[in-house]
């Protein structure tokens, strides 16, 4: 799944505006993630930008 929001980005002289940011959900093998044990499937990266 593909999830589009806006976010707020502060620049270096102080200026804040919004950009659209992009981020993809993968399932991770067990439903762990963000840890050393994290597996993916190629196939589960490919259709998560479907």
């Amino acid at each position: 799944m593909l999830l589009f929001v806006l976010f707020p980005v502060v620049y270096n002289s102080g200026l804040q505006k919004y950009e659209q940011v992009g981020m993809l959900f993968v399932r991770c093998r067990g439903g762990i993630s963000h840890f050393p044990e994290e597996h993916v499937l190629d196939d589960d990266v490919w259709a998560s930008g479907l």
